[in-house]
């Protein structure tokens, strides 16, 4: 009996997923596939705004729906939040100012640059130990590796709650609640060219900005 490609790619996955309970997201040829679970554990390290970015979330949308204040935003290891609401709850409007980014820089010098075919987000590729630096002023809300498909990840939080995303980081220079301005080394390439590489995206709340919108000059191709 034959047995079609595509069911062994199925029967694969399901067997995957089942020896894997623990796992919450996955990545599929370097682009992010989020499994999208009705709840999240908290992990340690964990925060509210990594959590949101990770399930493509408005942060104070998760935040209301697990009744956690602002403006710090507690939240602790084992912790479970809902990343979901019923639709007949009712909740407040969560208003978005249209985008005006202005003097903003690109976080590496002349990369070249993958774009992904499911996400806004992008890949640059740089050079061995190269510095990363902030693309504007901002707050860093996230930084740490316990997420493992980015590696070293840092999250800034811009004005009109606008994020940048840093991922695929050797070494982090900045910590959480961090003031930062742009132009600042908040990380460090790979110190192996091969892997020598970072990930970036712009989000204003759960929503994937295009990167050409609204930084110069960039030139998007295949590397």
């Amino acid at each position: 009996m034959k047995i079609s490609l595509k069911l062994v790619l199925i029967l694969f996955t399901v067997i995957l997923l089942s020896a894997c309970t623990t796992l919450q997201e996955y990545w599929m040829d370097e682009v992010k596939v989020g499994l999208f679970p009705d709840t999240y554990t908290v992990n340690s390290g964990d925060t509210l705004y990594s959590i949101a970015w990770l399930y493509e979330l408005d942060y104070r949308s998760l935040a209301q729906w697990n009744n956690i204040k602002a403006p710090n935003y507690v939240i602790y290891p084992g912790q479970k939040l809902r990343l979901n609401v019923a639709k007949s709850a009712q909740l407040k409007t969560l208003p978005q100012k249209k985008v005006k980014l202005s003097g903003w820089q690109w976080p590496l010098k002349n990369p070249k640059v993958k774009g992904l075919s499911r996400s806004n987000a992008v890949w640059m590729k740089g050079r061995q130990s190269e510095a990363v630096r902030a693309s504007a002023d901002g707050m860093v809300v996230y930084s740490g590796f316990n997420l493992k498909h980015y590696r070293g990840l840092i999250i800034i939080k811009h004005e009109n709650n606008v994020f940048s995303v840093y991922g695929h980081n050797k070494e982090i220079l900045v910590t959480e609640k961090e003031q930062v301005v742009a132009g600042q080394e908040i990380a460090r390439l790979s110190d192996k060219q091969d892997d020598a590489k970072l990930y970036f995206e712009l989000r204003q709340g759960k929503q994937s900005l295009k990167l050409p919108n609204y930084l110069p000059n960039l030139k998007i191709s295949m590397y």
